[in-house]
Formats: structure tokens, C-alpha cells, sequence
């Protein structure tokens, strides 16, 4: 499959599941999200500006962008982009601009220098071959002494997580919610 093939298919992926996204995949892992940003959130700098790669719904959005004076949202998908806007505007979160785009092509587009580079639950939706000239492009985009915060979803094991693990993670809300919507993620 080539690259064009396979974001066209993520792309309407997205469209389709975009108003139910935040149901289902944010609100469930909203706790563990608070739990993991917290360590992570002290590093976080302030600065002129935030770059949310994959910005999808908004929720790194909404935790980051008071940190800085801008903070801009890039997606390839309206769909994602308007439930962004919601979230944005109901938190009043003037400071943001939202940018309807692939990444490449934001990337060639802007050369503006950013204080936070956030991929959290994006690269998993490009193919292979893509991720070294996107990681070169967003490493020429960081600002001197700019934080990257990247975070991604992993296979693994079932066997191997420890028993309290495996059994919060049974009991869990999230393993049992689907989008209504028959939705084929390409990834």
C-alpha cells in the first residue's frame, strides 16, 4: 500500500469517528492520562509557542496551551479539527489556531520555531518510511532548549503486565467501548 493509499484510508477513518473519539478513547483514559502527564507535565516549558502534531480532538491542547502565548493544533481531519474548536472554545482558549493539514505539508509551510513539539498518539498512523523525514522536519522546528513529547500506543504481551495491571485493566471502561460507526483503522 502506498503512503497516499494509506492516509486517505486514515483520514476517513477519522472523519467517521470524530464526534464519538473523545468517548471513546479519551474520557476512559482520562485518570491513567493524569496520572502519566503529571510527571511528565513539570518538564513541560513555557514559551512562545506549542506545535500539536496529530492534534486530533484537542484534550493535549487543552492541557498545554495556557503555557504558552500560541499554541497551534495541525490535523488532517475537519472532523477532528471542529470537536478540537469545541473543546478549545468551551475552555476559552483564544491562543490556539487550529490548521487543517497533512504534517509534511504544515512542516514545509512554516518555519517557525516551536517551545513544545507534542506527537502524542500520532506517529502509529504513518507508515514506516515517513517517520525519519518527519522526525528530521519537527527536530528543524524546535526551538533551542524546546521540549519533544512524544508518547505512542504499543503491542504487547498480555501475559507479561503484572497481575494488579491486568486486572485494572480488565475492569476497565475502555475495553469495552466501540464506535458506533463501522470504522477500519488503517493502523
Amino acid at each position: 500500500q502506498n503512503v497516499a493509499d494509506h492516509n486517505s484510508l486514515d483520514l476517513r477513518y477519522h472523519e467517521i469517528i470524530a464526534s464519538e473519539y473523545d468517548d471513546v478513547v479519551v474520557a476512559p483514559r482520562a485518570f491513567a492520562n493524569d496520572i502519566l502527564f503529571s510527571v511528565i507535565d513539570p518538564l513541560i516549558p513555557l514559551g512562545g509557542a506549542m506545535l500539536d502534531i496529530g492534534c486530533g480532538t484537542g484534550h493535549m491542547l487543552v492541557r498545554y496551551a495556557l503555557r504558552f502565548e500560541r499554541a497551534i493544533g495541525v490535523d488532517h481531519s475537519p472532523a477532528m479539527l471542529a470537536q478540537a474548536k469545541i473543546h478549545l472554545d468551551a475552555k476559552s482558549l483564544h491562543n490556539c489556531t487550529l490548521v487543517c493539514a497533512d504534517t509534511a505539508t504544515f512542516l514545509t509551510r512554516s518555519q517557525e520555531k516551536f517551545d513544545l513539539i507534542r506527537c502524542v498518539g500520532f506517529l502509529h498512523h504513518l507508515e514506516p518510511r515517513e517517520l525519519a523525514g518527519l522526525l528530521q522536519a519537527l527536530s528543524q522546528r524546535l526551538a533551542p532548549d524546546g521540549v519533544f513529547l512524544f508518547a505512542e500506543p504499543i503491542e504487547f504481551d498480555p501475559a507479561s503486565l503484572p497481575v494488579e495491571v491486568a486486572t485494572w485493566n480488565a475492569q476497565s471502561i475502555a475495553t469495552k467501548l466501540q464506535y458506533s460507526n463501522d470504522a477500519q483503522d488503517p493502523d
